[in-house]
């Protein structure tokens, strides 16, 4: 029965990198300016979630536990911004938090599914941010 539970997982999270894949290619199909705001939504909420984890591994917390609960919020804050959103394609708040759902699923380890597209997610915030190395710094701590 474990084993079925640990596929399901699998099947879940290259769904939910298939998505988030998704978000990065219509968001790279968007104008400059609103890419970069995506981009920085992006950065924001995962620097403000490792600041967070910083914080907790300090205070001798479970990190992997924190990463869970944080992703789980966020998939939380993702499927109320679908209810709220418009059926013409994906809005840029659910874009954003797929990306960063993505690059704190890979930061954790828990899924090899979001390795490569998170790779993919920071290499394109890097291209089109000028200020990109002040998120890098705050992700690296």
């Amino acid at each position: 029965m474990l084993g079925f539970a640990n596929l399901a997982e699998k099947r879940q999270a290259k769904a939910k990198a298939a998505q988030a894949r998704e978000a990065l290619n219509e968001a790279r199909a968007l104008p400059l300016t609103m890419q970069q705001d995506i981009a920085r939504q992006v950065m924001r909420e995962c620097t403000d979630t490792m600041g967070l984890m910083a914080t907790a591994a300090k205070a001798g917390r479970e990190q992997y536990a924190f990463y869970a609960l944080h992703t789980a919020e966020l998939q939380q804050r993702i499927d109320h911004a679908t209810l709220l959103a418009d059926s013409d394609g994906m809005d840029r708040r659910i874009m954003a938090l797929r990306m960063a759902q993505s690059i704190l699923q890979a930061s954790s380890g828990a899924s090899e599914a979001y390795e490569k597209l998170a790779a993919d997610i920071l290499q394109w915030a890097q291209t089109i941010l000028p200020d990109f190395s002040r998120y890098q710094a705050k992700l690296l701590h």
